[in-house]
Order: C-alpha cells, then sequence, then structure tokens
C-alpha cells in the first residue's frame, strides 16, 4: 500500500512540472535571460497581444514592415507593408518572446503570423503591430523611409535653387523647408552614362536624419537603377536597398524612372558610415543681397565663387578681397576671418616639430595623433603653414626630445622635405590663388588656378572650395568658379 501512494505521488509531481514547463524545459513564467523587465504598459500591451482574435484586423504602426517566411529576423522577406496597412491575424504566433527596440523604444512580443491585403502569409513582429485606435506611446518618426521613397512635395517650400557643373557632368541642388524640416535634393546628370539623385533629410538642428540615393548605371543591353535609403533615426542607422533591371536604356524609357520597384532589403548601418553621415553638413549658395554687411559688397573688390561657370546669380563663398568673408552652413550665414595672418604667427615659430621619447609627437605645440592618417595630417599642416610664408624656412625647424629612432627622424624629415617640394612646386606658378578663411569653427579653403585676366586687374578663377571643421576634417568640397577684382 505504501509503495502504490509513493507511485501515484511520484505521477503527479511529473504531471505537474509537465503542465508548468515548455517543451525547451524553461518556466513559463520565467523571464528569457537577456529580457528587460516590464513596466505595467508593456505588460499590458503583451497581454493585449496574446488577446488577438483569429482573422482580427491589425495595423502596422512602423514603416517598410517586413513580413518574413520564419518568425525571425534572418527569415526570407515575402513582402513589406507601409505604415498604417491594414492585415489579418491567422492566429498563429511564437511561444517565446524576443526583445526589439523600435524607434528608441524596447518591446518585448511573440511573432505573428499574419495575412496581407494581397493574400502573402508571413510572420511579423508583435511590437510592431496595433489595433485600429491604439497608440504604442512612441514618438513618430518626423518622415518615414516609405514617404522618402515616395516624395509627396506639394507641402514643401522652395527656399533656394542653384546649378554647378564640372568636367562632364552637371549638377543641380534644391532646398526645400516644411516645419522644422528642411529637404536637400541634388541632381546629377552625366550625359549618357546615367544620372543620380540625393535626397538630404535634415532635422530643425540640421542633424541628417535619412538619405535616399537613386543611381543609374550600367551599359548595354544591361542597366540598373539601384535605390538606397540610409536611415540615422533608428538604433542601430539602418540602410535599405532595392535595385531594378532593364534591357533598355533611360533615353528609350519616359518617363525616366526615378524609384526603384520592389521591396527594400534591410541591413544594419556600420558604424564608421554611420559617424560618416552624422558629420553631414548642409551648405547652401547664397544671393548677392543676403551677403552679410560686414563682407564690404560695395566697396568695389571682392572675390566671389560660383557652383556653375555660367553665373547663377547664387554663390557659396564671397569676400571682399581683404579680411572678410562668409559662407551658409546648416541654415546659418558663417562670417569669416583671413586665416593666413595666423598661419604666418604659427610659422614664425622656431619649432614646428617637436620629436619625444616619450608621450606624443608635436606638431605647432599641439600633440600628434599617431593613430590613423596621422602622415598625412601632418604633411597638411606643414603645407598649409608654407604656403601662408613669404620664405619657407631653409632648414628643418624639428627638435627632439629624449632618445629619437633614425627610422621615425628620417619619416619626419622626408615629410618636411615632400612639403617643401609640393608648396614650392605650386609658388612656382604665378595664376595660383589660395584663400584661407576661418570663423565659427570652420575653415574655408579655396585653391583655384586663374583661367583669364580682366583688363583693370583681376581675373577669373576655377578650382575646389573645401570646407573643414575645427579639427581640420574634410566636410565637404565644391569644383567651383570664381571672379576676383576691384
Amino acid at each position: 500500500m505504501t509503495r502504490s501512494i509513493s507511485i501515484l505521488f511520484m505521477l503527479l509531481a511529473l504531471l505537474t512540472g509537465a503542465c508548468s514547463s515548455n517543451s525547451d524545459g524553461t518556466s513559463e513564467n520565467s523571464q528569457p535571460a537577456d529580457a528587460k523587465t516590464e513596466t505595467g504598459t508593456q505588460a499590458e500591451q503583451q497581454e493585449a497581444e496574446q488577446d488577438y482574435q483569429v482573422n482580427e484586423s491589425l495595423i502596422a504602426w512602423v514603416d517598410l514592415l517586413n513580413v518574413r517566411a520564419e518568425p525571425n529576423t534572418s527569415g526570407k522577406i515575402v513582402a513589406s507593408l507601409r505604415e498604417n496597412a491594414v492585415f489579418k491575424y491567422t492566429g498563429e504566433r511564437t511561444e517565446t518572446l524576443q526583445t526589439i527596440e523600435l524607434r528608441g523604444a524596447s518591446f518585448e512580443a511573440p511573432w505573428l503570423k499574419i495575412r496581407t491585403a494581397e493574400g502573402k502569409e508571413g510572420w511579423v513582429f508583435g511590437g510592431t503591430v496595433q489595433r485600429e485606435g491604439e497608440g504604442k506611446a512612441v514618438q513618430r518618426s518626423t518622415m518615414s523611409v516609405g514617404e522618402l521613397a515616395d516624395l509627396e512635395m506639394s507641402q514643401w517650400a522652395k527656399r533656394s535653387e542653384w546649378t554647378s557643373s564640372g568636367g562632364d557632368s552637371e549638377s543641380s541642388t534644391t532646398i526645400y523647408s516644411k516645419g522644422d524640416l528642411t529637404l536637400a535634393i541634388s541632381k546629377r546628370e552625366t550625359g549618357e552614362y546615367g544620372y543620380s539623385r540625393m535626397y538630404d533629410l535634415f532635422n530643425k538642428d540640421y542633424q541628417l536624419m535619412k538619405r535616399r540615393f537613386v543611381n543609374w548605371s550600367g551599359e548595354h543591353p544591361s542597366f540598373t537603377l539601384k535605390e538606397s535609403i540610409m536611415d540615422l533615426e533608428s538604433n542601430p542607422a539602418k540602410t535599405f536597398t532595392r535595385s531594378q533591371p532593364f534591357s533598355k536604356h533611360f533615353f528609350q524609357l519616359k518617363p525616366r524612372p526615378e524609384s526603384v520597384e520592389g521591396d527594400f532589403q534591410e541591413e544594419s548601418l556600420s558604424k564608421q558610415e554611420a559617424a560618416a553621415l552624422n558629420a553631414t553638413i548642409l551648405v547652401e549658395a547664397i544671393a548677392f543681397k543676403d551677403i552679410p554687411s560686414n563682407v564690404d559688397k560695395d566697396g568695389g573688390c571682392s572675390c566671389n565663387f560660383e557652383p556653375s561657370e555660367a553665373s547663377t546669380g547664387m554663390m557659396v563663398f564671397a569676400s571682399d578681397m581683404e579680411d572678410n568673408a562668409a559662407i551658409k552652413i546648416n541654415g546659418k550665414m558663417i562670417q569669416l576671418k583671413d586665416d593666413l595672418p595666423r598661419l604666418k604667427q604659427r610659422g614664425a615659430q622656431e619649432v614646428w616639430i617637436t620629436l619625444k621619447e616619450k608621450g606624443a609627437d608635436e606638431l605647432f605645440g599641439k600633440p600628434l595623433n599617431s593613430s590613423g592618417d596621422w602622415q598625412d595630417d601632418l604633411l597638411k599642416g606643414l603645407k598649409e603653414t608654407m604656403m601662408a610664408m613669404d620664405e619657407i624656412p631653409t632648414e628643418p625647424r624639428i627638435k627632439s626630445i629624449g632618445t629619437i629612432g633614425m627610422g621615425h627622424r628620417g619619416v619626419i624629415r622626408d615629410l618636411w622635405n615632400d612639403a617643401v617640394r609640393e608648396v614650392k612646386a605650386k609658388n612656382n606658378y604665378d595664376d595660383v590663388l589660395e584663400l584661407r578663411y576661418a570663423g565659427n569653427g570652420y575653415t574655408c579653403k579655396i585653391t583655384a588656378r586663374q583661367t583669364s585676366r580682366h583688363d583693370g586687374g583681376g581675373g577669373k578663377y576655377e578650382g575646389f572650395l573645401e570646407i573643414l571643421s575645427e579639427a581640420g576634417k574634410s566636410l565637404s568640397s565644391w569644383y567651383v568658379y570664381g571672379d576676383c577684382g576691384c
């Protein structure tokens, strides 16, 4: 009798354990090891998701929602849904939950099997859907990826427009505004070889939020239109890409395609790519009437550079041929001062480069970053200082502190000699114009060659304008055409 009772208790214990565990052996009430503690709101949302009924209509609250063949982020994409798309819940869901970040907030939810309006079935993450009238209480993106892919321009106001050219290509840039948003659309034509379109969307602080790039390329009989959208608002930053083949040249297609058909493929942007995009600035051309008053535009002398050889009435750099200049960056006029006096003062120092046995080497008293392109940085610093001087030092102004290896000393001396050779080569051309102005954390550098002379002095120039950060990093560059004289 006792043995029978013991066996009965064992069976009851096994049955109880089976009812309280999942097939993978984890407790029904236990959380995954990487799951975050639920807030009351999240718990209510999760409970509501469990109550979805078969054939209930649900709505996508994120844009370009991927419908996948398997319930995970690696599953094959079978459809892509726009924001506010309506679809049916089939009644199937995963037992396990997954935590995914959407628009800066974490959602813990199962995957749901759904049926689109076109009849395609697949899986979506439960945190991306909601009932009609329900709010996920997450700040909406200023513009979704899908909206940028299919722009509606009727609500945008044109702010400025200009053209530019260089070589065989012609470009135009148009700046639009809508509320706190700024949209820069750049169009480039390269004859029969192709064309490209770039759309940069900035927020009120002129931080780049999204970039869309469309490019036609290829040769007969195979042509391709590629489209990519980089989304810096998502975390992590993402890129959406798609392409479409064509058997005909775009000259034969009417209208010319400027958007790709088909679903986007989603990937994460690397940290390096995201960092480069985050450094984007909006350079805007300015009209003559908008030149700041400190730039003497009525004195008769000026040196202004435009983005096009044929005058467009818009310029990207305006100066009075003295101490003052201006450029427009991120919606603000940046007033600049001639930077050559500072460089001359720096060049008057007895020691330019300090080599140290311990610690970082120095250029003009500031530590050199030994990682990355330090040799390019050193060469650049030497050249810009030598260019500002009336006479280049005959001997390298290098000082050593402690014991310095011959190899390292040789590299530094070679860089000095390279700088001297390149600057002398530039100085041999009387028609080369070198301008350098700085202010508000930016440096504007222009290197141009004179193409013709005016009877009364001065002349026309063409070359490159480059905008640098305070740390000397190149932020933007243009091929420009200038007119300087009195």
